[in-house]
């Protein structure tokens, strides 16, 4: 272990942490086929409709069609490569650029679109305000744009990160109080400009491994700030963008809250003591119920996943640890290759079986998170090249996703009404487009929602 600075190029000190694994799902049979069961458990309700016009007449042995529209757990790609398309048009001028984005927009129903304050090692995504009082906002503005058109919802990542490489150099010229005063306009600007447009924001970035805005200038990686101390800070962020729009859902996301990894990272923290990623998750906790205490707790904890293929009884365990501060759970930034798909490329195994043990692996990922109760949202970060052909088209492993998201889990179904006019159906959560399917007839219908919070059986009666 060494107690000297670890600062790796563009601040990625992250990196660290990934690792190669080898990966079956052979031994997690059982785990996998359980989590399958779980998922219709949590995920569907029992759905009861009474079919009437507007006089109360029941709509008799009508065969209706109820398809749904959106689910109500995100799924959801970093949006890059949008970002990039949009600060330089003439990307999408390439075929290929061009058949990704629009295979992206079709699986996955969110995105989180990126716009820094400050970010050097992200060369081509526009900064918001590299140099004081020119603040930009044009690039995530044609992306939330983008994302609208495709009927996406759009995320915002992230409004607070306090790394060097992420706060303005400019700022370094002032005092604790107006470089405060300075992040209070950021955040200000930025919610309120994309306030009803932008409806998720990682409001908080990595702060566990950071220090306070107050000491960023003493940042030593990893910076165990005291919890009491973080929470102030970041409550005051809270309080800042919740002010803006109360009604976005405003998360605190974060990195390498690994249960069960008890070997300390080979670098001492600022104090001087040594830290795993169990310690970090038993923090992270902390952090929350610091929050809470505050009244200043996120509307989800932002956790990104494993950094590698890696071992599903973990992922099981950190959702259930996390999960004991009752609040939702997102997964930010998962990323099925890391160091195992570029140890793969090195040993010169085929792409096309690259992919396949990604699939499996990303796959199984999934399900555990669908079948687990505190999570609402899976969303991916790297490795979107294997989602492709190197033409645009879509491989193996987004064929897999497609048929889990728009397949597997959700619901489709045609129905005829009894002579009260009544059906019946198990059907997941989220919304809906409920129409009459009549040979010759155009389908005439009305939207509705089954909403993820509610219980047991929904029961409506529905006029048409």
């Amino acid at each position: 272990m060494t107690t000297t600075p670890i600062i790796l190029e563009n601040g990625q000190e992250w990196k660290i942490l990934e690792s190669a694994t080898a990966f079956s799902t052979d031994k997690y049979k059982d785990l996998i086929e359980d989590s399958h069961a779980r998922i219709d458990q949590r995920r569907r309700r029992w759905l009861a409709l009474r079919l009437s016009d507007r006089d109360g007449k029941a709509l008799a042995h009508r065969t209706v069609r109820l398809r749904q529209l959106r689910s109500d757990f995100l799924w959801g790609f970093c949006g890059a490569g949008v970002m990039d398309a949009c600060h330089e048009p003439q990307r999408l001028e390439n075929d290929v650029v061009r058949r990704n984005l629009l295979h992206l927009g079709r699986l996955f129903n969110a995105v989180n679109l990126l716009n820094y304050w400050q970010e050097w090692s992200w060369k081509e995504t526009q900064k918001g305000e590299e140099f004081m009082g020119y603040q930009n906002y044009d690039t995530l503005d044609r992306a939330v744009q983008w994302a609208c058109g495709h009927g996406l919802v759009a995320k915002c990542h992230p409004l607070w990160w306090g790394v060097p490489k992420a706060i303005p150099a400019w700022m370094d010229r002032f005092d604790a109080k107006k470089r405060s005063m300075f992040r209070e306009v950021r955040l200000r600007q930025i919610v309120n400009r994309f306030k009803g447009r932008v409806s998720v924001y990682d409001a908080v970035n990595e702060a566990i491994w950071e220090p306070t805005l107050a000491k960023t200038a003493t940042r030593h990686w990893p910076h165990n700030t005291p919890i009491p101390e973080l929470a102030q800070d970041l409550a005051e962020v809270m309080a800042i963008v919740r002010d803006e729009d109360p009604n976005a859902t405003m998360v605190i996301n974060d990195y390498g809250q690994w249960v069960g990894d008890t070997t300390k990272i080979p670098v001492a923290c600022s104090d001087g003591t040594f830290i795993s990623n169990q310690d970090q998750a038993q923090r992270y906790r902390d952090l929350m119920m610091a929050l809470k205490d505050l009244g200043a707790a996120p509307d989800a904890m932002g956790f990104q996943g494993f950094s590698a293929i890696g071992k599903l009884e973990q992922h099981v365990a950190t959702y259930d640890f996390l999960a004991k501060t009752g609040l939702p759970i997102h997964v930010t930034e998962f990323h099925a290759g890391g160091a195992h798909a570029a140890n793969l490329v090195k040993a010169g195994v085929p792409r096309p079986e690259i992919i396949d043990r990604i699939a499996e692996y990303a796959d199984a990922s999934m399900v555990l998170a669908f079948a687990h109760p505190a999570l609402e949202a899976f969303f991916f970060w790297y490795d979107q090249d294997y989602l492709f052909d190197g033409r645009g088209l879509p491989s193996a492993w987004y064929n897999r996703i497609y048929q889990r998201i728009h397949k597997d889990w959700t619901t489709d179904v045609v129905m005829t009404t009894d002579a009260d006019g009544l059906l019946r159906t198990r059907a997941f959560t989220g919304s809906y487009r409920l129409s009459f399917e009549e040979p010759g007839v155009s389908p005439t219908g009305i939207n509705l929602s089954i909403p993820a919070a509610s219980r047991g059986e929904i029961a409506m009666q529905v006029i048409i």
